[in-house]
């Protein structure tokens, strides 16, 4: 059992190791800030529409928000990813 506690410790700490490494890279490549500003103006477009629009129009968001961003994500990541070797 000492085998396998010692296992998951590992695990855990990578995975944490990684998440850091994650967050240092998003905020020095501002990924993270980024993507607050794209939140926020997703937000305000919604609040331009009507109420009775909204039914409609936050499904569409929902399904296209995650394609759009995660392309600009993906580059962003890669050129990151060159520039810091």
């Amino acid at each position: 059992m000492v085998g396998l506690e010692s296992e998951v410790d590992k695990l855990v700490s990578g995975f944490f190791k990684g998440m850091e490494i994650d967050l240092v890279i998003g905020v020095r490549g501002y990924l993270y800030p980024l993507y607050l500003l794209v939140a926020l103006a997703y937000g305000l477009m919604l609040l331009a529409f009507p109420e009775r629009y909204l039914p409609a129009v936050v499904p569409i968001f929902l399904v296209l928000e995650p394609r759009l961003v995660s392309f600009m994500f993906v580059g962003t990541e890669i050129f990151a990813q060159k520039k810091h070797g």
